[in-house]
């Protein structure tokens, strides 16, 4: 959990809990949560799957429990942007893959494996490759990509063409796709020039793929 909930400070909030009636708590059973040390003031985008789906667990926890699932609406604020098209995207506990999570079925997409990994290993045989790849997706991978006509109508057609061209070498620096200027700090055929710029990107995971890759030069 530590490990998913990287950013997060884990706090034991075992002595602030108070049972609903009729119910008894075991205080030798540790109970954390996890909180931001230094929230986001800032208003953020919510997958409406994902806000549904707690919603939806409270009202079924309160057919057991009376009154939970009002609890639970009058503590949880409803986002002001409930997206229907966010994509959750996560490191292999072997550091050498990236993952997609489709919401729809909770499957798994392939959309890169790394040449080093990019983080410390946790196992050696992750549990993420033992579920089912999304096939209409796997082409992804800028290594093993499929005819264009398995294309995804979800991917953008200017991320397919600068996934293509930052394999071939060409400078997607510059990109405004994330995923594009990761793969490009990966990418065999990326030049010094453009390393170098990716190892100063904005954002951490492009700047750690592209640094990964100058400490192995």
């Amino acid at each position: 959990m530590d490990f998913r909930e990287q950013g997060y400070k884990r706090i034991d909030i075992g002595e602030a809990i108070s049972p609903y009636s009729g119910y008894e708590l075991d205080p030798s059973i540790r109970c954390y949560a996890y909180v931001d040390p230094i929230p986001d003031t800032t208003s953020a985008v919510v997958s409406r799957a994902y806000y549904n789906m707690g919603r939806n667990g409270a009202a079924s926890i309160a057919e057991i429990v009376p009154g939970f699932l009002d609890d639970y609406l009058s503590s949880t604020l409803e986002p002001d942007v409930l997206a229907d098209d966010l994509a959750f995207v996560f490191f292999s506990s072997e550091g050498h893959r990236l993952w997609l999570l489709e919401e729809s079925d909770s499957s798994l997409v392939l959309l890169h494996r790394f040449a080093f990994p990019q983080l410390a290993p946790l196992t050696l045989e992750p549990a993420e490759q033992l579920r089912r790849v999304t096939a209409g997706l796997e082409w992804l991978d800028a290594r093993h990509r499929a005819p264009a006509s398995n294309e995804d109508k979800r991917i953008p057609s200017g991320l397919v063409k600068e996934l293509i061209l930052g394999a071939e070498g060409a400078d997607v620096s510059d990109s405004s796709y994330w995923l594009c200027r990761l793969l490009a700090a990966d990418a065999p055929l990326t030049s010094e020039s453009q390393l170098d710029k990716l190892s100063r990107d904005a954002d951490f995971w492009v700047r750690r793929a592209a640094r990964a890759r100058n400490l192995r030069q």
